[in-house]
């Protein structure tokens, strides 16, 4: 793959280049990151698991604070 994008790409420039790559594929990643997120935050059945286990979370730490 090095030979590859040599040909393409001075040396000079190859770490701008990669430098620019991985920018670019972060933001692919963040934004699908993004829609995911509002995807899950629009979800009923999403909403009702969060719930179910923030209430799960209290009664553990009610009890482990009552227990000790």
């Amino acid at each position: 793959m090095c030979r590859d994008l040599h040909m393409f790409v001075k040396r000079r420039e190859m770490s701008r280049f990669v430098a620019d790559a991985v920018k670019q594929k972060l933001e692919v990643k963040k934004n699908d990151l993004r829609e995911a997120y509002l995807a899950a935050n629009e979800d009923e059945g999403q909403q009702e698991v969060l719930q179910d286990w923030e209430v799960t979370l209290s009664e553990n730490y009610e009890c482990s604070h009552r227990c000790s």
